[in-house]
């Protein structure tokens, strides 16, 4: 039950890079130019919740994780909101 609410919650944010490449794939690309964006997509959005996994489970303690996070809050929103604006110039100079 849980994965069914937690596939409803995330498909809309999620599933859209799928769909895009999907309609490359049927109109724009052959299928071998079209797997290494879904590749490529995968492993940037699986590699960092594997990762995390790996740590909790073998390496920090989920307390001493989450004492860390807390600690770090500021820096981690500064680093969020630089990277946010980053992107915005990259879309806004269309920078490639």
């Amino acid at each position: 039950m849980l994965g069914v609410l937690v596939g409803i919650f995330e498909l809309p944010c999620t599933g859209g890079i799928y769909l895009a490449i999907l309609s490359l794939l049927s109109h724009r690309m052959t299928l071998y130019e079209g797997i290494p964006y879904l590749l490529h997509y995968n492993l940037v959005f699986v590699l960092p919740l594997v990762l995390i996994l790996a740590v909790i489970a073998f390496w920090v303690p989920p307390g001493e994780l989450e004492r860390h996070r807390e600690k770090n809050r500021p820096l981690v929103r500064l680093a969020m909101g630089g990277v946010m604006v980053l992107l915005e110039l990259i879309l806004i100079l269309e920078i490639t």
